[in-house]
């Protein structure tokens, strides 16, 4: 099996953690990793053939938040990546925090 790739919508809770955060690093023991990590496990964006045992782990949680805080505009320093999908969510914060916020809301609440 594989772990899916992630959907705009577990992307905006992902940035949503690191926004809260003031797009600082996190690790998989940063208070909010498990809780979100529980939450894409229980969530339906993806069948449950698709997820196996380290599908939306604490680590891989918080290499995303980390990919996401690497797409802010304002980072300096190396050793991180993001993709253009990844950035465009993080620039969707900077735009409209308030906005993108309650959308994450939104979605913990569909969940």
């Amino acid at each position: 099996m594989h772990n899916p790739r992630w959907t705009e919508e577990e992307m905006i809770l992902a940035a949503n953690l690191a926004y809260k955060r003031q797009w600082r690093g996190v690790n998989s023991r940063t208070p909010g990793i498990s809780e979100l990590s529980e939450l894409l496990r229980s969530a339906k964006f993806h069948a449950d053939e698709a997820k196996d045992d380290r599908f939306r782990s604490t680590s891989s949680v918080s290499m995303k938040v980390n990919n996401l805080i690497a797409g802010h505009p304002q980072r300096t320093g190396g050793g991180l990546r993001s993709t253009s999908a990844e950035k465009l969510v993080v620039q969707k914060f900077i735009d409209d925090p308030n906005k993108m916020m309650a959308e994450a809301a939104r979605i913990r609440k569909q969940i």
